[in-house]
């Protein structure tokens, strides 16, 4: 790996979670209503209140409270959530692994399935089995997440009875498989529209390589259609795949955050939207930043992993520079 090309890709992330600070940081201040009011009672004077606004900073201009934020956030600070008088960080790191698990179990499954499908309607162009995997493509890119969650939870939670409707866990167990048993219809939700995309992607490149000088001459020389899209299609056919796991970070992330609030799935998703109820800064302020940096981290990691697979974007940077 190139160090100045690393270097250069990781320089790139500062402005980017900088500027994305300022305008979150201005647009949920500027938002109408007061969180303190949602905790004003009968009995708290006017000093108590002021008292209560002065220790979380809100009487201060907003440019004000923007540079104490992130002179905390620099310091390991993520404050000090309203409601739950906790500090955010300690809130956040709680829900995390239920959403990263999730996120990342409904990656795997999109690029896995798409794998599939997209190699066998290239390999198959033109036949039916083509036609119907692009007609389900079609459809996937077109339903709404949540419409077809809700769908999933009408016909396999309520209907069939085959999968719990809500939550993470069963009450009173504590098992993998009962977690993989409460995750199977979010991460389908989640999945449904990536597969379609990713299907899509694969599906032209596999049938783009197919005309290929190597393609030809491997399958002449007796190699079967199939081992040569195994063995050598999809290795050519993953760095646009890669990108587009990279960019779309940032779909998975929402994804799963209104398919949380759906399945009532304990994550950061259904934290988040309470913190926005509760019109509670800090928790909104933390969980936004968050998702930005799993968004950046993933498009950075993307980046570098094509770099990795494709000397020339690496020498393409390396000229540009020159």
């Amino acid at each position: 790996m190139n160090v100045r090309y690393l270097l250069k890709r990781t320089a790139q992330l500062i402005p980017v979670l900088f500027l994305v600070s300022v305008f979150s940081f201005f647009l949920v201040n500027i938002a109408p209503g007061d969180p303190i009011n949602s905790y004003r009672t009968t009995e708290m004077t006017e000093e108590e209140y002021q008292a209560l606004r002065e220790e979380y900073g809100l009487n201060d201009p907003i440019p004000v409270q923007y540079l104490n934020w992130l002179g905390r956030i620099l310091q390991g600070n993520w404050g000090t959530s309203i409601p739950n008088r906790q500090p955010v960080t300690a809130l956040i790191l709680g829900r995390l692994p239920a959403t990263l698990g999730l996120m990342l179990s409904a990656l795997v499954f999109s690029v896995a399935v798409s794998l599939i499908l997209g190699g066998l309607a290239g390999v198959k162009q033109g036949t039916w089995v083509d036609k119907l995997i692009s007609g389900f493509t079609y459809v996937g890119i077109s339903i709404p997440s949540f419409w077809f969650g809700i769908l999933l939870m009408l016909l396999f939670s309520l209907q069939l009875k085959l999968f719990p409707s809500s939550g993470m866990q069963t009450t009173g167990v504590n098992s993998f498989w009962d977690i993989v048993h409460h995750a199977i219809l979010p991460i389908l939700a989640i999945s449904i529209g990536k597969i379609a995309t990713y299907t899509r992607y694969i599906r032209a490149n596999v049938i783009s390589q197919m005309g290929e000088e190597y393609v030809v001459t491997a399958i002449a020389k007796g190699a079967s259609a199939w081992r040569v899209v195994a063995r050598h299609l999809m290795k050519n056919c993953m760095l646009p795949i890669i990108t587009l796991v990279g960019m779309g970070m940032g779909d998975i992330v929402t994804g799963s955050f209104v398919i949380e609030s759906v399945f009532g799935w304990p994550g950061l998703g259904t934290m988040s939207l309470n913190a926005i109820l509760a019109r509670d800064f800090p928790l909104m302020m933390g969980c936004t930043m968050l998702s930005c940096i799993v968004l950046i981290s993933g498009n950075f990691i993307a980046d570098i992993v094509c770099a990795q697979a494709d000397p020339r974007i690496r020498l393409e940077g390396r000229t540009a520079n020159e």
